[in-house]
């Protein structure tokens, strides 16, 4: 499932998933506040298998952009390096 189905199925972003865009900030342009900044880690951590501290995964995911590519850091940091592409996944 990719990112901004995550974003409008489980966190209910009311905008569109198909008007969702890489540079839309998680807080000013989809509405997500501190609480669900910290469902979204939740989230990625049940759905990718990663752990990681909610706070600085929370000072890394301002936009769309910056948590798809959070998200793939984490999996290639578990995975080691050129084993995981997932950018395609993540964002359509």
């Amino acid at each position: 499932m990719d990112l901004k189905k995550i974003l409008a199925e489980d966190l209910f972003v009311e905008i569109p998933v198909e008007q969702m865009k890489e540079t839309d900030s998680l807080i000013s342009d989809l509405g997500l506040d501190s609480v669900g900044h910290i469902e979204l880690v939740s989230i990625l951590e049940e759905r990718y298998g990663f752990k990681v501290d909610a706070q600085v995964a929370v000072a890394d995911l301002k936009t769309i952009g910056s948590a798809a590519d959070f998200v793939l850091k984490q999996l290639q940091n578990a995975a080691g390096p050129g084993r995981v592409e997932l950018q395609k996944v993540m964002l359509p």
